[in-house]
């Protein structure tokens, strides 16, 4: 005897399910960072995630002889671009971490120096390098600018220095270059930059070929050269100490005037 069979009861209240024609693809593939969406019959369409973009602007999967087309179809993490900071090289440290170095010859406008990605996004893109020794000078180089200009005014022998970030260029206003010399002469501190077996012409040219040079130290007994950004004029007070052996020279601007003498 036959079995009798009857279609399923459907309560009321029960909310009926949806039932949508398989795809002759089968299921949908997975992309990495993205989320599917089907816009028509075997066709699918690629959002990538927030913080990620696709090889193309606009990603569609299609259902071509049974098999979804797929190729070439990522979401990249934006992060993982660097951004361009021009005059200046950017390196990933970390993930969403990267660390910024000013070329040579150029600085940063901030002292930070690493700048972190969110969500695709690079915070602090607006790091600059620019041209050394353009930087706004502080009121305490000004002051020094305004101090030493007078000095040149007041003191035609003196060189006139000019202080832009941490560097200084000194030149004779008027009258030629030339050093003034005081014997058994040191200045205690004294090593802006020191060069050992060197004659006393090579350590009188260095100096004289560098413009924040003002002022050196040479030794005849060991042969030692200490170039100085300093000169007796420029600070109130200096300390000296006797040397048999080390001979002091200051770069002055050669006129009818004398310089101030050293303090004994």
């Amino acid at each position: 005897m036959k079995q009798r069979f009857s279609p399923p009861r459907i309560k009321h209240g029960h909310n009926l399910k949806n039932c949508t024609a398989l795809s002759p693809c089968g299921e949908k593939p997975t992309v990495a960072h993205a989320n599917l969406t089907q816009t028509e019959s075997g066709t699918l369409k690629v959002n990538c995630l927030e913080g990620y973009k696709g090889t193309h602007e606009t990603e569609i999967l299609t259902c071509q002889n049974k098999t979804w087309t797929q190729s070439e179809i990522n979401c990249t993490d934006l992060c993982a671009i660097l951004p361009n900071i021009t005059n200046a090289e950017v390196e990933l440290t970390k993930p969403g971490v990267a660390k910024v170095t000013c070329l040579e010859g150029y600085q940063g406008e901030i002292d930070e120096d690493e700048i972190s990605c969110k969500n695709g996004i690079w915070e602090q893109e607006k790091i600059s390098c620019t041209v050394q020794n353009v930087k706004k000078v502080s009121k305490n180089q000004m002051l020094k600018f305004i101090q030493f200009l007078l000095s040149a005014v007041l003191h035609k022998n003196y060189l006139l220095c000019v202080f832009l970030t941490q560097n200084q260029t000194c030149d004779c206003l008027l009258g030629k270059l030339e050093f003034k010399k005081w014997e058994a002469k040191k200045i205690v501190s004294h090593n802006d930059e020191r060069i050992f077996n060197i004659s006393f012409e090579e350590c009188s040219a260095k100096c004289k070929s560098k413009k924040w040079c003002v002022s050196f130290e040479y030794s005849e007994k060991n042969r030692i050269c200490h170039l100085s950004k300093t000169a007796h004029y420029m600070l109130n007070q200096l300390l000296f100490v006797e040397e048999k052996s080390v001979n002091y020279y200051e770069k002055v601007c050669q006129n009818d005037v004398l310089p101030r003498p050293l303090p004994k």
